[in-house]
């Protein structure tokens, strides 16, 4: 498998964390069912590990969904602004590293209230 962008891992981590909320697993409850460890559950949802295909189908089972379903750039509703977000270059031109802030801790804070956090940068964009 290809070494996944930074984006790609972040998107698949919050794809994942929302399967799994989806089906009101824990981590706990997704480790027993994947075979996978919680810090590495831990790690794909905070965008810092891309499985290989075999973990990837066990936790697709786990996830009851497919495998091509869980790899799918395909992005639910919720997700596509962040996609599209993380598409764009403007994350990229923030400097959080300066501040000690980590690219995926603002895609979850995005990703867990997309619709709030687009109004927002609407708001600061004709403020502007």
């Amino acid at each position: 498998m290809s070494v996944k962008t930074q984006n790609e891992r972040i998107l698949f981590g919050l794809k994942v964390k929302q399967l799994r909320q989806d089906q009101g697993l824990s981590f706990a409850d997704l480790s027993k069912a994947s075979h996978l460890s919680v810090s590495y559950l831990n790690e794909i949802e905070k965008g810092k590990k891309y499985p290989k295909e075999d973990k990837l189908k066990a936790l697709a089972d786990a996830l009851g969904t497919s495998y091509d379903r869980l790899v799918s750039t395909e992005l639910s509703k919720s997700l596509a602004p962040v996609g599209e977000l993380l598409q764009s270059n403007f994350l990229n031109e923030l400097p959080l590293d300066l501040f000690g802030i980590e690219l995926s801790k603002v895609v979850e804070i995005i990703a867990s209230a997309p619709v709030r956090v687009g109004a927002f940068i609407s708001t600061l964009l004709e403020l502007s």
